[in-house]
């Protein structure tokens, strides 16, 4: 796709804060399901037309999972604009697929 190799669209969701029960009532877990990933190259993109405090919240729990459990990968959110996707794609191929 894009020249970026073997990117998967959503290829499964992460669970950054398990579920839980609180006087009665059960809590479903949280959980974010990155755009892209790349699982060879440790690429993550996520495409975002609007970040609101809610995204924001759930990335930072995501980038806390990851640093648990010891998971290195380079995150990108990019901007749904056709210029900053086309933009990224340039400085992801040129970071990670030599081009």
């Amino acid at each position: 796709m894009y020249g970026l190799g073997k990117l998967e669209r959503e290829p499964k969701s992460y669970i950054v804060v398990d579920g839980f029960e609180y006087m009665d009532s059960k809590l479903r877990p949280i959980t974010i399901k990155p755009d892209f990933i790349d699982e060879n190259k440790g690429v993550i993109i996520e495409i975002k037309g609007w970040a609101t405090p809610v995204f924001a919240m759930r990335w930072k729990l995501f980038k806390r999972y990851l640093a648990l459990n010891n998971l290195q990968y380079k995150l990108y959110v990019v901007k749904a604009t056709q210029k900053d996707i086309t933009q990224a794609i340039s400085e992801i191929k040129k970071e990670h697929y030599g081009g």
